[in-house]
């Protein structure tokens, strides 16, 4: 009786637990979804407006928040769903297959509780990157408090397999737009240096090495 006791009280700290962590994602996703709607709302719908063109071509603003408002949707629709786990709760509750569909949906696209005034366009844009993070330490948190008999088991070892997936490609698309940027910055540099030391209109020569530009200039001889 003891040990039935024992199990029956720790399989209620472990369920007690579980709801604790979706409940912090509630909370989380709720800020996230705030956010991102500060993003649309304070920036992307003001700089299309019509007489924002002067300031900044429309389509340059609709690939400065590309996809934004998709993201948006996914998560509204996603946190209604954990909502709606968390209003239903019960000790057999399972949460992995809408943690598996919300990442799946993610990757099918290629893809802080603050005053939104505080929040600078930079800090906003960075959000989606920093939230897949979040879900990973979610699942584990989840995991460590799920026994192998639950139900919900084996969909969270699938989810935190899917997220894992999902972040490897995240930095990986980051790490080329970094490197792409670098080259940019080293190609205006170079630029800049030429027309500063070469300047005038006179014919110039290059010589192109693997990592070397030479830049001459040329002497006609008479006749």
């Amino acid at each position: 009786l003891h040990s039935s006791a024992g199990r029956h009280l720790e399989g209620k700290q472990g369920n007690d637990m579980r709801k604790h962590v979706m409940m912090t994602l509630v909370d989380t996703e709720h800020s996230y979804v705030e956010s991102l709607r500060t993003l649309i709302q304070g920036y992307m719908r003001p700089l299309k407006q019509p007489d924002s063109s002067s300031i900044v071509d429309p389509l340059l603003v609709d690939e400065i928040f590309f996809q934004i408002p998709e993201i948006l949707e996914h998560h509204e629709n996603f946190l209604k769903q954990v909502a709606g786990c968390v209003a239903q709760w019960h000790d057999r509750q399972t949460v992995g297959q809408i943690l598996i569909q919300s990442v799946s949906s993610i990757l099918q696209q290629q893809s802080m509780r603050e005053n939104k005034e505080k929040q600078a366009l930079g800090d906003l844009m960075i959000k989606p990157v920093q939230r897949i993070p979040r879900y990973e330490l979610l699942v584990k948190d989840l995991l460590k408090h799920t026994s192998e008999d639950h139900p919900d088991h084996s969909y969270l070892l699938d989810a935190q397999r899917n997220i894992k997936h999902l972040a490897e490609k995240i930095n990986k698309g980051r790490r080329s737009a970094e490197e792409a940027e670098r080259e940019a910055r080293v190609i205006q540099e170079i630029e800049a240096h030429i027309e500063k030391t070469v300047g005038g209109k006179k014919d110039r020569s290059l010589f192109l090495f693997s990592d070397l530009i030479i830049c001459t200039t040329l002497k006609r001889k008479s006749g």
